[in-house]
């Protein structure tokens, strides 16, 4: 059980909808379905009950949440206790998906921290796509960076215009299949995701599970993620890349500068040339600080190292 996913039942019971959560979420619906699944299964009891109009909390579903409303009141009276900073301090707080790239630009911004004359707090959460748009939005963080395909943009476009955000865009990259050196795969120009079928899947959260079946909007093949015979939530990056080190798994993203990522891996594209956007979300009526736009100078220049 994460914190998530109590998220997610509470997100279902508010609006009475899977596909109207998912999208308030930003997930596809079936991973919002595979997600509620599994925390009934480890639970051992369903906690909606499927009607043609929406979804209806079962008698044990309403216990639950109720209990679920109050460990989400909890977390964020723990966070709100947090104490404000020195005004003189230098702050920036990144929200971030999972990605090959971030971990390099911080590793090259935070010299330039260490030579500032006052304090600094540089802050850094990963996290997933509806929790780093929550934290932007909600002012908690002053960068949020996340993945998007182009229908994913533009399906997205109305909802961060509502929550007062703005984007830009910081790249796009290349979707690859992503294997070890010594995979017989990974010597391939390209790859077919139908050729990985009898593969082990290796993904983190549920980002994880909606970058990959997300690319069945955008693909000729005809898969689903919870169909697969094998996969991995490895619910660490760390630990994705050194599974991904054996031969016969695989996972979906984009080629890395980071050494600790990449060593050993091999990026191939997928035969659909698949594209994601890199985005940056802020509040849009309030100006980055010199710190934030110091950090996003350097992402610029860094992002031909891996733009497609």
């Amino acid at each position: 059980m994460t914190l998530r996913q109590i998220q997610y039942i509470v997100e279902v019971e508010r609006l009475g909808s899977l596909s109207n959560a998912a999208k308030s979420l930003f997930i596809s619906q079936s991973t919002l379905s595979f997600a509620i699944k599994d925390l009934e299964r480890e639970l051992g009891f369903p906690l909606f009950e499927r009607t043609r109009t929406g979804m209806r909390p079962t008698d044990g579903g309403l216990v639950f949440l109720k209990k679920a409303h109050a460990a989400l009141n909890a977390f964020a009276e723990l966070e709100n206790t947090m104490p404000d900073a020195h005004s003189e301090t230098a702050h920036l707080r990144i929200a971030t998906v999972q990605s090959g790239f971030l971990p390099h630009v911080l590793q090259c911004i935070t010299p330039e921290f260490e030579e500032l004359s006052v304090p600094f707090r540089l802050k850094c959460r990963g996290c997933e796509t509806g929790e780093v748009v929550d934290l932007v939005a909600g002012g908690e963080y002053d960068l949020g960076f996340i993945y998007a395909t182009d229908r994913q943009r533009q399906a997205w476009k109305q909802e961060f215009l509502s929550r007062g955000l703005a984007v830009r865009r910081i790249c796009t990259l290349e979707v690859c299949a992503i294997f070890s050196e010594s995979d017989p795969l990974a010597r391939r120009d390209s790859v077919s995701l139908s050729e990985l079928s009898d593969y082990t899947f290796v993904f983190s959260g549920d980002d994880g599970l909606t970058g990959f079946s997300n690319l069945a909007d955008y693909s000729y093949q005809n898969f689903n993620l919870n169909d697969h015979r094998r996969y991995f939530d490895a619910q660490d990056t760390l630990l994705l890349n050194s599974l991904l080190r054996q031969p016969g798994r695989f996972s979906i993203g984009h080629k890395s500068v980071f050494p600790l990522y990449s060593s050993g891996l091999a990026y191939v594209p997928l035969h659909d040339r698949l594209s994601a956007h890199l985005l940056m979300l802020y509040i849009a009526d309030r100006p980055l600080s010199r710190y934030a736009e110091d950090f996003l100078a350097l992402m610029s220049q860094m992002a031909p190292l891996i733009e497609k």
